[in-house]
């Protein structure tokens, strides 16, 4: 599997697998979870999708098998910021509700990082899905090494730590879970270790 980092000016050969990032999205998270998000065609994209997101992708055999989007938290564009930190003020309305971070204040920083969006193809094997999964995260935890950030935040529900520390990372929970209607998520957050 090859990963690479891009951002959304990022041309070449990356631009089919970051096109593609946004059809995986809305197969994975409005046909399979049946989120109610917003569409572009056959394409998930939302707010958080602007210049200074950047995006994990990994491509196996010329297609995409994982993503994920990650956005610096000390980042404002508009009354738009990072998904947690518009939970928390309210700005996300009932969908991510401020209850959502309960006993926690979203950090503004550039050394903390948040990671939505992190999708895995459904059509993988499980051995197949783990290793997209480890993948993706190894790549977020080199560059945000390389940016000397320190933690990266996630929404998720029990599948996240599931996956996410069975890919062999430590992953914590610093939330407690909240029901809404795509089911029970929580904040979690993933130490960025020193990586050689």
């Amino acid at each position: 599997m090859q990963t690479y980092w891009i951002d959304s000016l990022t041309g070449g050969t990356t631009h089919g697998l970051f096109v593609e990032q946004f059809l995986l999205r809305k197969r994975v998270f409005i046909d399979g979870l049946e989120w109610n998000l917003a569409t572009k065609g056959q394409a998930e994209v939302d707010q958080y999708d602007t210049p200074y997101a950047s995006y994990c992708l990994v491509e196996k055999d010329g297609r995409l098998v994982a993503s994920a989007r990650i956005i610096p938290t000390n980042v404002e564009l508009g009354a738009t910021s990072y998904m947690i930190r518009d939970a928390s003020l309210g700005r996300l309305g009932t969908d991510l509700p401020p209850e959502l971070c309960a006993n926690f204040t979203p950090p503004v920083s550039p050394t903390t990082w948040e990671a939505t969006r992190l999708t895995v193809d459904p059509c993988l094997s499980k051995f197949e899905k783990k290793k997209a999964l480890h993948a993706t995260v190894q790549r977020m935890l080199v560059e945000a090494q390389k940016a000397n950030t320190v933690e990266l935040l996630a929404i998720g529900g029990i599948e996240l730590p599931i996956g996410v520390s069975s890919a062999g990372y430590n992953i914590q929970r610093i939330t407690p879970f909240f029901a809404t209607v795509s089911g029970r998520i929580a904040i979690f957050r993933l130490p960025v270790p020193f990586i050689s």
